[in-house]
C-alpha cells in the first residue's frame, strides 16, 4: 500500500509543462466515487476475471441477474457500463505492471485480457494520453 500511495502522490504533485493532458497523472482510485457493496463485488469479480474474454451474459450469471438488470445495476452503482468498468480495471493493472515490472507490452496486454496488442496500445494511448512505452519511461519506479 505505501508504494501505491507514493505513486499517487508523485502523479498528483508533478508539474510537466510539455504535457498536453493530465491523464497520465490521474489516479482513479483516489477520485473514485464511494462504491456500494454491489459495485465492490462487481469490481472484485471483474478483477478476478481480468484476463478472460468479456461476456456480459457470464458476468450477469455470476450475480444471478439477467444481462439487462446487471447492466442497469452496474451503471446505477458506478456510473459506467460493466465493460467500461472492466477496461478501467485492466488499464489500472497495466499501469501497475508498466511501473513495477520488466514485462513486455504484449505480455502485459495478454495478462490483462487483450489478445490484440495494437488495440490495447490504442486504448491505453487514448485513455492515458501516453503510449505504454512512454508511460513506462516516465513512471518506472513510481517517481515519474
Amino acid at each position: 500500500m505505501p508504494a501505491r500511495r507514493s505513486r499517487a502522490v508523485a502523479r498528483f504533485s508533478l508539474i510537466d509543462t510539455a504535457r498536453s493532458s493530465q491523464a497520465p497523472f490521474f489516479d482513479k482510485e483516489m477520485m473514485r466515487r464511494p462504491a456500494t457493496p454491489f459495485a465492490r463485488e462487481v469490481e472484485h469479480w471483474l478483477a478476478a476475471h481480468i484476463a478472460d474474454r468479456y461476456s456480459l451474459d457470464a458476468a450477469a450469471a455470476a450475480f444471478r441477474l439477467s444481462s439487462r438488470t446487471f447492466l442497469r445495476r452496474v451503471k446505477e452503482a458506478t456510473g459506467r457500463t460493466p465493460l467500461a468498468l472492466l477496461q478501467g480495471i485492466r488499464l489500472d493493472q497495466a499501469r501497475r505492471l508498466l511501473e513495477t515490472t520488466d514485462l513486455g507490452i504484449a505480455e502485459i496486454a495478454a495478462r490483462i485480457g487483450y489478445q490484440d496488442v495494437p488495440s490495447f496500445h490504442r486504448l491505453f494511448q487514448r485513455t492515458i494520453a501516453l503510449t505504454p512505452a512512454a508511460y513506462r519511461r516516465r513512471f518506472r519506479g513510481g517517481i515519474g
